[in-house]
């Protein structure tokens, strides 16, 4: 009898699935994160009028947890870069 086997990549098949997965999850994730860091800079900067002092202590706590968020998601996603293979 013959055993199924389930369908396992190539080495070359996985690099790209990998690759694939980390560039989705990338932009899935930077992109929203990034917009939400462009409105806080736009909102300290006055364009929507002006802030008080708790709305731009607020505003500078969500900029800077924001980039921090983004500073350890590059890190992870370079982590996955299939180029460091």
């Amino acid at each position: 009898m013959h055993e199924k086997r389930a369908f396992e990549p190539t080495p070359e098949e996985g690099f790209h699935d990998k690759f694939s997965r980390a560039s989705h999850l990338s932009h899935d994730l930077l992109t929203p994160l990034n917009a939400i860091l462009g409105f806080a800079e736009i909102l300290l900067d006055g364009v929507g009028g002006p802030v008080t002092r708790e709305q731009k202590e607020m505003l500078e706590a969500i900029r800077q947890g924001g980039e921090k968020l983004r500073e350890c998601l590059t890190a992870l996603l370079d982590t996955l870069n299939p180029c460091d293979i």
